[in-house]
């Protein structure tokens, strides 16, 4: 018969700032009539391999604060990178989400240690990522978990299909722009490159904005008998 106590729903709202990435590319008219292909398809397929490489990296490698973590991408001006702060950023800056596995590795107790380390996020499979790179992956694709279908399951057991894609459930997704040429705190100083990485990401925690989609236009020059292929897209990225 009491009077409940009102929940009330937190102000803080985050804020998604569109970016704009932006290629092209040029042919000449002699290119397209003495190829033995369509020259157009072709450079719009790399266009979008190039679109979807570059998106990926702002996710992962994304620093926006002033001058980037990274010395390499700092030098390059309007790195993609440089966007917005990505998931190895955020990690970074928190030192209780900074795990460090000089020893054992990727190993199963250590990757346990990263889903302790995500308390309550951790909780549910569905909600997470492993993301490795290419020789975390490998480490991965090693261990004894992912092997036979006791531990994963018939339909993904490494030991069948030669690929290793879930650990107690939560799903691996190696990328090659995971950096594996990082110094002890986890960034690229060109002085130490031995040490490699590994991400475990709580998707529901990330929001990605989409401002406009991906576009590829065509423009012709006939002054210069160029034609230009342009693609660009807008998108925005923030941690809630």
């Amino acid at each position: 018969g009491g009077t409940p106590t009102e929940s009330s729903p937190g102000t803080s709202k985050p804020t998604l700032v569109a970016k704009k990435l932006i290629g092209y590319s040029d042919y000449s008219y002699e290119a397209d009539e003495d190829s033995i292909i369509a020259v157009l398809p072709l450079i719009q397929t790399g266009l979008v391999q190039g679109a979807a490489e570059a998106l990926e990296d702002a996710l992962i490698n994304g620093d926006s604060d002033g001058t980037h973590q990274d010395t390499d991408t700092e030098a390059v001006t309007n790195n993609r990178a440089k966007l917005w702060d990505g998931l190895r950023k955020a990690a970074l800056s928190d030192a209780a989400l900074n795990i460090s596995l000089a020893t054992g590795g990727i190993s199963v107790s250590n990757l346990a240690l990263m889903r302790n380390t995500a308390v309550k996020y951790g909780m549910k499979v569905n909600d997470l990522l492993f993301i490795p790179g290419i020789k975390g992956y490998n480490d991965i694709v090693q261990l004894d978990e992912t092997l036979t279908a006791d531990k994963v399951g018939s339909n993904q057991a490494r030991i069948l299909t030669g690929d290793a894609a879930s650990i107690w459930g939560i799903r691996i997704l190696p990328s090659a722009l995971v950096r594996e040429d990082l110094n002890a705190n986890g960034v690229f100083d060109n002085v130490t490159t031995t040490k490699g990485s590994i991400l475990l990401v709580h998707k529901p925690s990330w929001i990605m904005g989409v401002l406009r989609e991906f576009l590829v236009e065509v423009e012709q020059n006939k002054y210069t008998q160029m034609n230009s292929v342009i693609a660009s897209f807008r998108s925005a990225f923030t941690s809630l």
